[in-house]
């Protein structure tokens, strides 16, 4: 909900920059992108769907790395 929003709000978003970054990011190879009809209803919510894969792996990362952190300052906060 929160990247729809953010795409919603950004309100430029074009058929050709949509089908662009989904070659980028090699959507191609899953899905047949010229096949989907780009309105605009339809590109924000492909925009949406493709700002949030792509932002999904650095926040995985980001978890993994950081988890053990986490979990240490939440037995220091039970402890008390």
């Amino acid at each position: 909900m929160g990247a729809y929003g953010i795409v919603r709000f950004y309100g430029k978003v074009e058929p050709e920059s949509v089908r662009e970054w989904a070659y980028k990011l090699r959507v191609d190879k899953i899905v047949d992108v010229e096949s989907i009809e780009l309105t605009k209803k339809n590109c924000e919510y492909f925009a949406a769907l493709l700002l949030n894969e792509s932002v999904d792996t650095p926040r995985l990362i980001l978890a993994v790395l950081t988890i053990d952190r986490v979990i240490l300052i939440g037995r220091k906060v039970l402890r008390r």
